[in-house]
């Protein structure tokens, strides 16, 4: 079975008479089956579907990955792939050329699942406030310094790390504490 991935804004919209968030372009550029997985609080989705669509690959605003997981990343794909990622709050580094995209999409999926559970933990975005960047100090951002300090139970080692380091690089560090199991994405 072919999954096509892409990253997605999320946008509010009423359904059923409540506002929920949902991937942008659902009901214009896809319906039907999706899976979705939020990067916590922002307004960014790991997008799934069981079918490519073509009007969602011509959007400027999303990142589609290549259907073939198996092949590896260019200079220019993993480039295109970083600067993406920088935009919307993502750290990249672990985005390498020469890697097949399959390693970007874990990677991508580890740090959604990363932020979700610190949402989930500290009911806080990380962005929120417009001044926090990838570049600022992660000790300074109350949602990372909440779950840092906690001990709750979790799949991430959020002590894995100094307090010096920027948000960045304390979500790339934490991301790959991973201890959920494996993730499989259609036998990758």
């Amino acid at each position: 079975m072919s999954q096509f991935c892409y990253l997605v804004p999320v946008v509010s919209q009423t359904i059923n008479g409540q506002s929920v968030n949902v991937p942008k372009y659902f009901g214009t550029d896809f319906t039907g089956n999706f899976i979705s997985v939020p990067y916590g609080r922002e307004p960014i989705t790991l997008l799934t579907l069981p079918r490519a669509s073509s009007a969602l690959q011509q959007e400027s605003d999303i990142y589609t990955f290549n259907p073939d997981l198996t092949v590896p990343m260019s200079d220019e794909d993993a480039a295109i792939l970083d600067g993406f990622l920088t935009r919307n709050n993502l750290p990249s580094d672990g985005i390498v050329s020469g890697l097949p995209f399959v390693t970007a999409l874990v990677y991508v999926l580890q740090l959604h699942l990363c932020v979700q559970h610190i949402a989930g933990a500290t009911g806080s975005s990380i962005f929120a406030a417009s001044a926090v960047t990838l570049a600022t100090i992660a000790s300074s951002v109350p949602a990372l310094s909440a779950v840092a300090a906690s001990a709750i139970s979790s799949p991430f080692n959020f002590r894995a790390i100094a307090d010096t380091v920027t948000v960045g690089e304390f979500l790339h560090v934490v991301s790959r504490t991973w201890t959920g199991g494996p993730i499989s994405l259609g036998g990758f």
